[in-house]
């Protein structure tokens, strides 16, 4: 196990005793939401360490290092925005209802045919009531009487695009932060070549082969995974505190500075 890895590893040993091995309470606030992206991250970190071994070209772990790194900046944004928490927290919950009726729409038109099966009947009904209370919170654009287009409504709980996103976190605030945004968004924008079916690097790829994807890819995605997991983890302290108390705050603040 390398150094990288090893202080990986202790991250995410430090959040499963934080969060008591996820028996901690959850109610839905932004402390939930801060446990549930630990606890999503750590999983992502632990499948980073075992696709950066000595046959892997790290290509896997840097798309999914992009996760970590939008993670990151949505639990920010909630943070920096108090003034705005509960209508954000209330997004957060409630936009699950337009992805979950656009998504049976699409398989709708794709020619799924639900008509034969109960359960989907029901699952339908209940899709559609939601969506039908909720979906004037996420209109984008007027939508026609009595067609559905997923494209009038935000696809996402922030109904923001990624650089607006990143505008009202507060990163770009100081210059600690510029510095750590852009080697983020850099990595990000380098992982989304990858996850998207972008044509310069499939071009690369069928023309050059593997020789375009060298020994540093592992490397890059664990220090990604160590610098945006770590600050993850201590922005999910912070917003803690309330709940664990200033000596324990300190106990492990203290203890992830050791680790890092």
């Amino acid at each position: 196990m390398t150094e990288m890895t090893t202080k990986l590893s202790k991250l995410i040993q430090l959040v499963d005793e934080f969060d008591n091995f996820g028996k901690l309470d959850r109610d839905m606030s932004l402390f939930s939401v801060a446990i549930g992206t630990l606890r999503k991250d750590k999983s992502l970190v632990a499948d980073i360490i075992k696709t950066t071994d000595d046959s892997s070209d790290g290509l896997g772990a840097i798309v999914l290092s992009r996760i970590l790194t939008e993670d990151y900046l949505h639990l920010l944004f909630l943070n920096a925005n108090q003034d705005d928490l509960i209508e954000n927290i209330e997004n957060f919950n409630l936009h699950p209802h337009i992805e979950n009726y656009s998504s049976l729409q699409a398989m709708k038109e794709w020619g799924f045919d639900f008509s034969k099966e109960d359960e989907a009947e029901r699952i339908i009904n209940e899709s559609s009531t939601a969506f039908e209370a909720n979906k004037a919170r996420f209109l984008r654009r007027k939508a026609k009487e009595g067609t559905f287009n997923a494209d009038d409504y935000y696809r996402t709980w922030t109904k923001l695009s990624l650089n607006d996103l990143i505008k009202n976190t507060g990163l770009a605030d100081t210059d600690e932060g510029r510095h750590s945004l852009k080697f983020m968004t850099e990595t990000y924008d380098n992982a989304s070549t990858i996850v998207h079916h972008n044509s310069l690097a499939i071009w690369l790829l069928a023309s050059q082969g593997d020789k375009i994807f060298s020994d540093e890819y592992p490397e890059l995605a664990l220090t990604v995974s160590r610098i945006v997991f770590s600050q993850i983890i201590k922005l999910a302290l912070e917003i803690a505190e309330p709940k664990i108390g200033e000596e324990k705050l300190a106990e492990y603040t203290t203890r992830l500075a050791d680790i890092l």
